[in-house]
């Protein structure tokens, strides 16, 4: 069985290497690791206006 960290949170692909996002801390494979690409939750609370 393959580790869940070794896998895109977002599509579940298996990862040699992954990309840690900092807004929600899980781990994306190069296509996903862009906030806007994995619809990333944190992102909303970094754009949205004071």
């Amino acid at each position: 069985m393959v580790n869940d960290s070794k896998r895109c949170a977002y599509c579940n692909k298996l990862m040699a290497f992954g990309f840690r996002c900092s807004h929600c801390n899980k781990r994306f494979c190069v296509r996903h690791r862009l906030p806007e690409k994995h619809e990333c939750p944190g992102l909303q609370d970094v754009t949205s206006p004071i």
